[in-house]
């Protein structure tokens, strides 16, 4: 008897270890990826992507991919182009963004418990890696999900990630007399508990 009931105690202690230590997916429906544009210097959009993925692994690791051909403006040649002439998704189809989470604290966060996290991450976009200093807010979900967005918008410099040329034949392939090559970004992204 003592026997059977240890085996119970350890299968308990494995189920248990799995649901703790689980990974979390993206929910990419519940997801998404925003920058701004601003053309003439008065004229502000919204713009995404429509195809994202990411995980965050049992010991924090996570990483965010963005499907760079899958940029949505709202309008079709434009599209195009940002996919062809600024992007140069040929050549250059994702950016990726990897950080380190802390893996104790993000497993005891409860359903509806908020925290302000610092972190250093890295995106590699267009064939440049750059460290990026944010603050995420981080909410626990139902089910030990979690809910993750930019406190602030993270600000990109188009030039530090070699895409000034890009920006340049955009303005020029539009007749615009100028586009910001400062970009705002913004993240909001659902994450669940997989066991």
């Amino acid at each position: 008897m003592k026997r059977q009931l240890k085996l119970i105690g350890m299968l308990f202690g494995l189920l248990w270890a799995q649901v703790s230590w689980a990974d979390w997916v993206l929910q990419p429906d519940a997801s998404s990826v925003a920058f701004l544009s601003t053309k003439n210097a008065r004229v502000t959009e919204t713009h995404g992507f429509d195809k994202i993925a990411g995980h965050i692994a049992a010991d924090g690791a996570a990483t965010l991919t963005i499907d760079l051909a899958s940029v949505e403006t709202q309008i079709p040649i434009r599209n195009e182009r940002m996919r062809d002439m600024f992007f140069e998704v040929a050549k250059f189809p994702e950016a990726n963004v990897t950080l380190q989470l802390d893996a104790a604290a993000l497993q005891q966060l409860g359903a509806g418990t908020l925290r302000h996290w610092p972190v250093k991450a890295k995106l590699s976009l267009h064939g440049v890696t750059q460290s990026i200093n944010t603050e995420l807010l981080v909410v626990g979900l139902a089910q030990g999900g979690v809910f993750v967005t930019t406190s602030l918008p993270i600000l990109l410099t188009v030039d530090d990630y070699g895409l000034k040329a890009g920006l340049s034949a955009l303005q020029t392939v539009a007749k615009l007399d100028s586009i910001t090559p400062v970009v705002p970004v913004m993240l909001s992204l659902v994450f669940e508990k997989k066991n």
